[in-house]
C-alpha cells in the first residue's frame, strides 16, 4: 500500500473535493472520518457522497457526542481513531478549524485533509440547477468574456484590509473586474471605491430555490474567464456558496491559508499575487487613505462634540472583550485631560459598556454615545473626525487604521494577522510569551469571564500608550 503523506502544517491540507478524491483513490484500505460534528459536519458528509468519497465515521472531541450517531455515521473519539490502521481524516473550516487541526496533530494525526469547495445545499438541487444553467454551460467556450470575478469574504475588517488589493487588480484589469461581496454592510464598504459588484445573500441564495436561480443566472451571464478569492482563505471556505456545479468559470485562482496568524495578511497576499502573476512592478497593498475622500462625503445627520476622543470595546469576537471597570481609569484620564469622549459600536456589550461608564461618571456631557445608533459607514465618519481611537481588535479600529487616524488598541500578544506594521498605532499587549497562541478561541477565562491574556493588560499600559500620541501631537 502506499504510504499516507505526513503534511508538515496546516497550510499543506487544504485541497478541493476533486483533489481530494484523487488522493484517496490513490491508496487502498483506508477508511475515511470525518472530523467535527458542528454546522459544517452535513456540508462536508454531502460534498464527499456527492464526489463518491466513502465515509466510515464522524469524530469529534467531545465524549458526550462519542457513541452516538449523526446522519447514520457512528461519531468515535480519538481513542477509536488510534483503532484504525489507516485513518483519512477530512474536515470543513469552521470558526475554531486552527484548534481543531493543531489537537488533532499533537496526539499524532497527521492525515488531514480540509475541503476549499464545500457544497452547501442539496444534491438535488445541485443537479437542477446544473439542468437550469445548461444554456451557459453550452455557450462559455464561445462566450467567455474578458471580464475577472474578485471575490471577498470575511468581517467588515477583513473586507477593509482586502479591500487595498482591489487596486491591484482596477489598475491591471481596469473597468472588467467586477466584486462579489456579501449584502449589508460588507456590501456599503466595497461600494466605496466601486459599483461594479455583484451581491450575494447567502442565505438566502442556500433556502430559496428562485433567488439563488436568479443570482446564477446573472452572475454566469457575465461568462468571466476568472475568478480570484482574494480573502484569506478560511473565510472564503466558510462563506463561499459557489463551486463548480454552479459557477462556470475557466479558472479559480484562491489567496493562501493563514497557516498560524504569525504573518501579517497583507504580506501573505503580496505573496500570492507574486507568485500567481510572476515579475511585476511592486506592489503597494498599503490600504491607508484609500477610503478618506469616500467617507468625508457620507451624509452624517448628527452634532459631534469637537476634540474628541472615540472608543469602541467591542468586538463580533468575545475573547477580544476588555473589561470596562478597568477600563474606566482611562475613561478618567482622558476626562481629567478635557478631552470628550464618542463611544461607538452596535449590539448587547457595547451598549453594557456604556452604561457602566456612564453610571460611573454620572451622565458626563462630555460623553456621548452613538452605540447602537449609526450604520456602518456613519460609524466610519465618527473614526475619520476624531482626534484618535482607544478600543480592541475590530472594524472600527481597522477603519481607524485604514483612515489613518492614531490609534491604542487593546490586544492579544499572539494574534499577528492584523498587527499593522504602522507608527499610528500603539499596541497595548501583553509580551509574546504570556500568550498561549489561542488565536481567539481562548479558554484561558478569569473567573469575571475575560481572557487572561487581555485581562493581563493594565489600564496604566493603555493610559501609557495614550501619552505617547499625545507626545507626537
Amino acid at each position: 500500500m502506499k504510504k499516507l503523506k505526513k503534511q508538515k502544517n496546516v497550510s499543506e491540507i487544504f485541497y478541493t473535493v476533486d483533489e481530494i478524491k484523487q488522493i484517496y483513490r490513490s491508496f487502498s484500505d483506508c477508511q475515511v472520518v470525518v472530523w467535527g460534528t458542528g454546522n459544517r459536519a452535513e456540508d462536508v458528509l454531502r460534498t464527499l457522497n456527492i464526489n463518491e468519497v466513502p465515509v466510515a465515521y464522524f469524530g469529534d472531541n467531545d465524549v458526550v457526542k462519542q457513541g452516538q450517531y449523526l446522519l447514520d455515521k457512528k461519531i468515535i473519539g480519538k481513542d477509536e481513531l488510534k483503532e484504525i490502521k489507516f485513518p483519512f481524516i477530512v474536515m470543513g473550516c469552521g470558526s475554531s478549524f486552527i484548534h481543531i487541526y493543531n489537537s488533532l496533530t499533537k496526539d499524532g494525526f497527521h492525515n488531514i485533509y480540509a475541503i476549499k469547495d464545500l457544497i452547501k445545499y442539496s444534491y438535488q438541487d445541485i443537479l437542477e440547477d446544473k439542468n437550469f444553467l445548461v444554456q451557459y454551460i453550452n455557450n462559455y467556450e464561445t462566450m467567455c468574456s474578458d471580464k475577472i470575478l474578485v471575490e471577498m469574504y470575511g468581517h467588515i475588517g477583513d473586507i477593509l484590509i482586502d479591500i487595498s488589493v482591489l487596486k491591484y487588480f482596477f489598475k491591471k484589469y481596469q473597468n472588467c473586474v467586477y466584486v462579489l461581496v456579501e449584502k449589508g454592510n460588507k456590501e456599503e464598504v466595497v461600494r466605496l471605491v466601486t459599483d461594479q459588484i455583484i451581491v450575494i445573500d447567502n442565505k438566502s441564495f442556500i433556502k430559496d430555490k428562485l433567488y439563488r436561480r436568479e443570482f446564477l443566472q446573472n452572475i454566469n451571464s457575465h461568462y468571466f474567464v476568472k475568478s480570484f478569492i482574494i480573502s484569506e482563505m478560511k473565510n472564503a471556505i466558510n462563506e463561499r456558496v459557489l463551486n463548480k456545479y454552479n459557477f462556470n468559470v475557466k479558472k479559480v485562482i484562491s489567496n493562501y491559508f493563514l497557516e498560524n496568524n504569525s504573518e501579517y495578511r497583507l504580506d501573505l497576499t503580496k505573496k500570492f499575487l507574486h507568485d500567481y502573476f510572476g515579475k511585476m512592478e511592486d506592489i503597494n497593498l498599503s490600504p491607508k487613505y484609500i477610503l478618506n475622500d469616500a467617507v468625508e462625503k457620507i451624509k452624517f445627520d448628527y452634532v459631534l462634540p469637537s476634540k474628541y476622543v472615540v472608543i469602541h470595546l467591542g468586538s463580533l469576537s468575545s475573547p477580544k472583550y476588555y473589561d470596562t471597570q478597568k477600563f474606566l481609569k482611562v475613561v478618567k484620564y482622558l476626562l481629567d485631560r478635557n478631552y470628550k469622549i464618542v463611544m461607538i459600536g452596535y449590539g448587547e456589550y457595547d451598549e453594557r459598556c456604556y452604561k457602566e461608564i456612564q453610571k460611573v461618571f454620572c451622565d458626563d456631557k462630555r460623553i456621548v454615545s452613538f452605540v447602537s445608533r449609526l450604520s456602518v459607514l456613519e460609524s466610519f465618519y465618527v473614526v475619520l473626525k476624531s482626534l484618535f481611537f482607544v478600543g480592541t481588535d475590530s472594524s472600527m479600529w481597522n477603519a481607524a487604521y485604514v483612515l489613518g487616524k492614531a490609534s491604542v488598541v487593546v490586544y492579544s500578544g499572539g494574534d499577528y494577522s492584523f498587527k499593522h506594521k504602522d507608527p499610528s498605532i500603539h499596541y497595548a499587549k501583553v509580551a509574546d510569551k504570556a500568550c498561549r497562541n489561542c488565536i481567539w478561541f481562548c479558554t484561558h477565562k478569569t473567573e469575571n469571564g475575560y481572557s487572561e491574556c487581555m485581562d493581563e493588560i493594565t489600564p496604566e499600559l493603555i493610559i501609557e500608550k495614550i501619552k505617547e500620541i499625545e507626545g507626537k501631537n
